[in-house]
């Protein structure tokens, strides 16, 4: 507004239009602070484990992109994992195993520069944590009896039903799929000898007369 100090007093009026400029002084920040992803052991190398994803704030496109970055001390993003720079995707670098290695943790940074050493804060890093789903890849292996000590020394006056030993075994998988059960091969049944199938313990089925 615009006014004369004559009398009548005279005014004017006119509208001014102000842009406010957009610069580049937003960090990109992620929706959630940890992205939990659980993926197969023995998948092919480059297979997809999950995406993480931050947003920038800022109107200008030019200012919004965004880069995703590894944190540089953690040696485990080049050697189990690969993180796209550009989409923030994540991929296995190797065949994971789970016998090897059952989780990975890392932290992922996001920036609006892709220099080395961008400016970081608090809410522009998340946690990902990759759980290694076991796979029933492994065969058990006998603890006893074993390729050195296989022999099991009896009281010739056992009675039926008696326990001879334990048979003991080990499976390196996880869950259901090192859950053993023991039996005796069909052509041994004749022996007289029958194994409980959950524990291992070998049983004599019938007595055994003594000789002299």
């Amino acid at each position: 507004m615009a006014t004369d100090a004559g009398q009548p007093r005279r005014s004017a009026a006119s509208l001014l239009d102000v842009e406010v400029l957009d610069v580049d002084d937003e960090l990109p920040r992620f929706s959630d602070s940890e992205y939990y992803f659980r993926i197969a052991e023995n998948l092919p190398i480059g297979t997809v484990v999950g995406r993480v994803e931050a947003f920038d704030r800022d109107a200008n496109p030019d200012f919004r992109q965004v880069f995703y970055f590894a944190d540089a001390d953690d040696e485990r993003i080049s050697e189990f994992l690969s993180l796209d720079s550009r989409t923030g995707e994540i991929r296995t670098a190797v065949a994971l195993d789970r016998e090897q290695i059952s989780s990975l943790r890392l932290r992922v940074f996001a920036s609006s520069a892709a220099a080395d050493q961008p400016e970081v804060t608090s809410s522009s890093h998340c946690d990902v944590i990759v759980g290694v789903a076991d796979e029933n890849d492994n065969t058990p292996v006998f603890v006893f009896p074993n390729d050195d000590n296989y022999t099991v020394f009896v009281n010739p006056e056992v009675v039926a039903d008696g326990r001879l030993v334990r048979l003991n075994a080990s499976d390196r998988d996880d869950g259901i799929n090192a859950d053993l059960t023991f039996f005796i091969d069909g052509e041994d049944r004749h022996l007289g000898l029958d194994v409980e199938s959950t524990s291992g313990l070998l049983n004599d089925d019938y007595y055994w007369p003594a000789y002299t």
